[in-house]
């Protein structure tokens, strides 16, 4: 790949990976200080003048910080635990002052077949042959080996034979070359674990152990020297790797107070996207988020293999696409890695394989198609795009049941997405066209000349603009607009919003509206399986087929209490109703929301207490004052009929509430009398129903006393008069509504 010249360049932030890709012009990007520049001065450390002008072959001018801290330590054979955020140059913070104390050191003969003084290892073949590259750079005369799977043994056991200074593996692969005998470790003098969070994760603990366990022998007159390198170090990684580790170890950690553990010059995004959806939302964001130059490039990261191989062969994704996983032979592997580094394709659909090591400061865009289970993978993800102090973009898909694993990532992370649509069609088509005009410059006159004559007799036929418009819009590959739905992003749907000026109770009424519109027979439902509603419930949003839109806004009539109209722009949601949360039925007042437990805004899914929607506390913890809107809907403990603490409802002195829900809201029920309780009433109507109420509903018991000369007939009449009378209020809310149409 091309070096980038210093004043366009950026500093190569993860300079790890062997890819000559830094320049001082990143430094300030990067937001190095006057003073961490001074100190990464090469005069200030032990370096050779050899290995300063190799790595300013590579345009480093200077040591950033986390390879200006560890240096001095490193050099002078200090165990250390580095932890640093990825981008942040890791691997050259180890290989620098390594090569310099193997080139310095005049007692050690570079003779044929000698064991390996450095062992370096890492968790993928990819970063394998990264780290061996960026040793490569910097060193003069030193034998570096790389041993990982995919490859022949034989190939690999006659470079140990033919003897090395460095040996860059993977776990793996080294464990079966050390049991075959063909290896000595017991020479090295320096171990390096790299990314060793996600090589103890990945199951490797027992062969990293095993190999070690070959180096850090008892007795051994001088022990090796122990460096663990990682962007992310859970606590069992201390103590896995601390064993190991000198009692006077150093600990460099350059994440420790930063809320934040991500890059600082990366954007989070989230797009609320349904798997079904996914391959056309990804393709929407590449043509809008990875298009700011021809050489930008996009990765994709899936959960799974079979969902890789998906996304690539995906007619939905128009950008040229290969796929890299572990079932790839490792010779495509390495090709493929080639060809997206050197900009022959734009989008690199992976799994985990490439979030650790890829330094490519070109990719401007990564796509996570779900939150990870655990955040050391989304910082990882993450941190593949920004690189070399460049601005970059992380975006995270998620369903609608996945909100609170987007939180959780949030939260651990010490980030915020920004919830963001998915692009519409128009801005897919702008940036497409903006694509398609720097295209344009990059054709020689070579080329030119070939299509001269072509272009010559399309203009004798065709307008000029018009033949120009149809080339850019061919190069782009957009010969034909489908419309899309705004909301659900469905092909030929158009989105509606219904307006209503008290509050919507649910979605039948917008069901009711369309069956107006169609008739009685129309399918509202199955045409318009999905409603959502904005944070006042003022306003519906809803699709249906474009091809009923002209039949419904010829009919439809606006009044001044219920408008409908389709729109170019989404409000902003309620999120419980837009995860597609639509069995509720709406409290009369308009606060709480009974039915399906996923439609109650108020319910104990949200992290908000109950009662002043604040979040932090639970509604048994909440400072708020009892009053008696937020009793009745937490459950205090105050007086269920007027609101204040001391007493309970049957023992209230105050006259019954006219809003009360039927008889529970004020003394007796049998005879409506304040201070006792129903079965301790003195009338005879011991016969009666009770009905027994609390905060949380309504308890009814149909247990009539025959012995007294009554039946169940009187108290079921009552019920049933009581629920009659619920319908007819609910019905005068409908017609309030339906009644302007």
């Amino acid at each position: 790949m091309k070096l980038k010249t210093q004043d366009k360049m950026t500093v190569n932030n993860e300079q790890e990976n062997g890819i000559d890709e830094t320049t001082n012009g990143a430094q300030s990007n990067m937001h190095l200080t006057d003073d961490d520049k001074e100190k990464g001065h090469f005069k200030n450390f032990n370096i050779s003048k050899q290995t300063i002008k190799k790595l300013q072959n590579r345009n480093v001018d200077l040591l950033f910080p986390v390879q200006a801290k560890s240096y001095k330590y490193i050099y002078d054979q200090k165990d250390c635990l580095v932890q640093a955020y990825t981008g942040t140059g890791k691997t050259l913070a180890f290989s620098i002052p390594i090569v310099e104390l193997l080139q310095n050191d005049a007692s050690f003969k570079l003779i044929r077949g000698r064991a390996p003084r450095v062992l370096v290892l890492a968790p993928t073949r990819e970063l394998t042959n990264q780290i061996s590259d960026d040793f490569q750079s910097v060193a003069s005369d030193l034998s570096i080996v790389t041993i990982y799977g995919g490859k022949k043994y034989e190939d690999q056991e006659k470079n140990i034979r033919n003897g090395c200074d460095i040996l860059v593996a993977t776990p793996g692969r080294l464990k079966d070359i050390v049991d075959k005998g063909k290896l000595d470790l017991t020479k090295v003098k320096h171990v390096i674990l790299d990314e060793v969070d996600r090589m103890l994760d990945m199951g490797f603990i027992d062969d990293v152990e095993e190999i070690l366990g070959h180096i850090f022998i008892p007795n051994r007159e001088i022990k090796s020297q122990f460096i663990v390198f990682s962007a992310t170090m859970p606590d069992w990684v201390h103590k896995t790797t601390k064993k190991y580790m000198s009692k006077d170890f150093i600990t460099i950690d350059l994440v420790k107070g930063n809320t934040q553990k991500t890059a600082a010059n990366v954007e989070h995004l989230a797009v609320l996207c349904t798997y079904q959806d996914r391959a056309g939302v990804i393709n929407s964001l590449v043509h809008i988020y990875s298009s700011n130059s021809l050489d930008g490039r996009a990765i994709v990261f899936c959960e799974t293999k079979k969902e890789a191989d998906e996304l690539s062969v995906s007619h939905d994704i128009k950008a040229e696409a290969h796929v890299l996983h572990g079932d790839i032979p490792q010779d495509k592997r390495e090709l493929v890695l080639k060809k997206f580094r050197e900009g022959k394709y734009r989008l690199l659909i992976t799994t985990d394989v490439a979030a650790r090591g890829l330094d490519i400061p070109e990719v401007d865009l990564v796509i996570v198609t779900a939150p990870p289970k655990d955040v050391e993978s989304y910082i990882h993800r993450s941190g593949r795009t920004g690189r070399a102090g460049a601005e970059g973009k992380c975006i995270c898909l998620y369903k609608s049941n996945q909100i609170r694993d987007l939180k959780r990532v949030e939260i651990e992370a010490g980030i915020m997405f920004t919830r963001i649509e998915p692009p519409r069609a128009e801005d897919v088509l702008s940036a497409s066209s903006a694509d398609a005009a720097k295209a344009l410059d990059s054709v020689t006159d070579a080329a030119k000349a070939h299509f001269r004559e072509a272009a010559e007799k399309i203009l004798k036929t065709h307008d000029a603009v018009d033949a120009l418009s149809a080339a850019l819009a061919c190069i782009s590959g957009t010969t034909n607009i489908v419309p899309r739905s705004l909301f659900t992003k469905k092909e030929n749907h158009t989105t509606y919003m219904l307006s209503v000026t008290d509050e919507f109770k649910g979605p039948g009424l917008v069901f009711t509206m369309l069956r107006k519109c169609f008739g009685e027979d129309f399918d509202a439902r199955g045409n318009c399986s999905k409603v959502a509603f904005t944070i006042d419930y003022k306003n519906a949003v809803f699709d249906i087929p474009s091809e009923l839109d002209e039949k419904l806004q010829s009919y439809w009539k606006d009044s001044p209490r219920i408008q409908m109209k389709p729109i170019q722009e989404l409000p902003q949601f309620d999120e419980t109703s837009r995860n597609g949360s639509r069995g509720f039925s709406r409290g009369t007042n308009g606060s709480a929301r009974g039915g399906s437990y996923a439609g109650n805004r108020h319910s104990d899914r949200s992290n908000a207490c109950f009662k002043c929607q604040k979040e932090g506390h639970k509604s048994w913890e909440c400072p708020v004052g009892n009053s008696e809107q937020s009793q009745r809907q937490s459950g205090g403990n105050g007086c269920f009929n007027c609101g204040k603490n001391g007493h309970k409802s049957f023992e209230c002195t105050e006259t019954k509430r006219s809003g009360s829900r039927g008889q529970s809201s004020g003394g007796c029920f049998n005879c409506g009398k304040n201070g006792h309780k129903s079965f301790e009433c003195p009338e005879s109507k011991n016969g009666r129903s009770s009905i027994n109420a609390n905060s949380r509903g309504v308890k009814r018991s149909f247990t009539g006393n025959h012995e007294n000369g009554h039946n169940n007939n009187e108290t079921t009449s009552s019920f049933f008069n009581t629920i009659q009378h619920r319908k007819k209020n609910i019905r005068l809310t409908s017609s309030f509504l339906l009644d302007d149409i």
